[in-house]
C-alpha cells in the first residue's frame, strides 16, 4: 500500500506519538516471534492500522513490554494486543505475497524472476501466515481470489478507474470486516467493511495517480492511461483523478464517524490518521486536492455537546463536554 495509511505525526502530541511508536514496535516483535527476525524489516504502517483498530475496539488493553532492538538499542517500551498483533503480522506476510504475485503478473522479466525466487524461498512463511489467519477465522484464499479478479479486471478492454479499484476495495473491506469478528462486536461489521472498501479504493486510486508518469514511460498497466491517451495531458488526468480522491475521502470520513463511541483507546491517533494523515497522503507529490479537511464551520464531537444538541455536533468546538473532544484539534470535520 506504499505507506499511504499513516498519521500526520506533526499533529500528534508526544503521548500520542509514543503510543503509535510503541504499537509499531509491538508489531515488529510479533513478526519476529511468528516468522523470524528478518521479517521485522517488513513492518509497515498499513498493517499497523489493522492492529490499532483491533486494539481500539477491544476492551482488553494492549500488553506493555520492555524490549531492545537494533534501531533503538536502549531499553524501551512496546505494546500490542496478542490477537491484534498476530492478525497484523500475518496480514503483513500476505501483503508481501500479493505484491510478489502482482510483480510477476506485470511481466517485467527481471522483476518477475526475482519475485518468483522470493515466493519460492518464503513459501513456508506464507503458509504459516495463511495458517495463522485461519486460526483467527479468516480465509486467506479470499484475498488470493481477489488478486486473480484484479488481474482479470485489468485485462478488460473497457476498464476504468472505478472498476479497477473494486477488487482492492473488496480485499481491504474483508480484512476490516473481520476485525468485528476478532473483537466479538458483530454490530460493527458493516461499518468496518464499508470503511475498508472505501479506504482500499482510495489507496488504489492514489497509487494509479502517483505511478501514471512512470507507467506511461515504462508501458505498464495503469487504469488512467486510457484517459491520458484521449487528452494527452497528465495534468488533466491528475485533476480529474483528484475528484475521485475527494469522493473517497468523504466516504472514508463518513464511515469513520459511524464508529464514534466504539473505541476504547487509540482514538486520537486513528482520528488523526483518517483525517489529517489521509489528506497528507492525497497531497503527496503536490497533487493538492481542493476540499479542506479542517477549518469547517461545524465539527463532530466524540462525546456530547453542552449546547443541548442531540446530533453530537457543535458549531463551536469548545462546546464539547469532557467526555468528548473539548478542543478544536481533537474534533472531526463533518463530511
Amino acid at each position: 500500500m506504499r505507506g499511504y495509511l499513516t498519521p500526520n505525526r506533526l499533529d500528534l502530541t508526544v503521548r500520542q506519538s509514543n503510543q503509535y511508536f510503541y504499537s509499531q514496535c509491538g508489531l515488529c516483535e510479533q513478526l519476529k516471534e511468528d516468522f523470524g527476525s528478518l521479517t521485522r524489516f517488513l513492518v509497515n504502517r498499513d498493517a499497523l492500522l489493522l492492529q490499532l483498530l483491533v486494539e481500539a475496539l477491544q476492551e482488553n488493553p494492549p500488553v506493555m513490554q520492555q524490549i531492545r532492538c537494533g534501531v533503538k538499542p536502549f531499553l524501551h517500551s512496546a505494546q500490542a494486543n496478542p490477537i491484534a498483533a498476530k492478525f497484523a503480522s500475518a496480514v503483513t506476510i500476505l501483503m508481501v505475497s500479493g505484491k510478489l504475485q502482482d510483480t510477476i503478473y506485470d511481466g517485467n522479466f527481471v522483476y518477475a524472476f526475482g519475485s518468483k525466487v522470493s515466493l519460492l524461498i518464503n513459501q513456508r512463511k506464507i503458509k504459516q501466515a495463511e495458517q495463522a489467519l485461519s486460526e483467527l477465522g479468516f480465509d486467506a484464499q479470499q484475498i488470493y481470489d481477489l488478486l486473480i479478479q484484479q488481474q482479470q479486471v485489468e485485462n478488460l478492454p473497457d476498464v476504468d478507474l472505478e472498476k479497477a479499484a473494486l477488487p482492492t476495495g473488496k480485499g481491504l473491506g474483508l480484512l476490516f470486516a473481520h476485525i468485528a469478528v476478532l473483537v466479538n462486536r458483530p454490530e460493527l461489521k458493516d461499518s468496518l467493511q464499508q470503511l475498508g472498501e472505501h479506504l482500499g479504493r482510495f489507496v488504489y486510486i492514489l497509487d494509479a495517480r502517483d505511478d501514471l508518469k512512470a507507467d506511461i514511460k515504462n508501458k505498464q498497466f495503469n487504469p488512467l492511461k486510457p484517459e491520458y491517451e484521449k487528452t494527452q495531458s497528465v495534468d488533466l488526468v491528475i485533476e480529474h483523478t483528484n475528484d475521485w480522491v475527494e469522493k473517497q475521502l468523504t466516504e472514508i470520513r463518513r464511515c469513520f464517524y459511524a464508529l464514534n463511541g466504539s473505541f476504547f483507546r487509540h482514538q486520537e491517533v486513528l482520528q488523526n490518521l483518517f483525517t489529517l494523515g489521509l489528506s497528507k497522503s492525497a497531497e503527496r507529490n503536490n497533487y493538492i486536492i481542493s476540499a479542506p479537511l479542517i477549518l469547517l464551520t461545524q465539527v463532530a464531537c466524540l462525546g456530547d455537546c453542552n449546547d443541548g444538541s442531540d446530533s453530537g455536533c457543535c458549531d463551536d468546538p469548545s462546546g464539547c463536554d469532557d467526555s468528548g473532544c473539548g478542543t478544536a484539534i481533537a474534533c472531526l470535520p463533518l463530511p
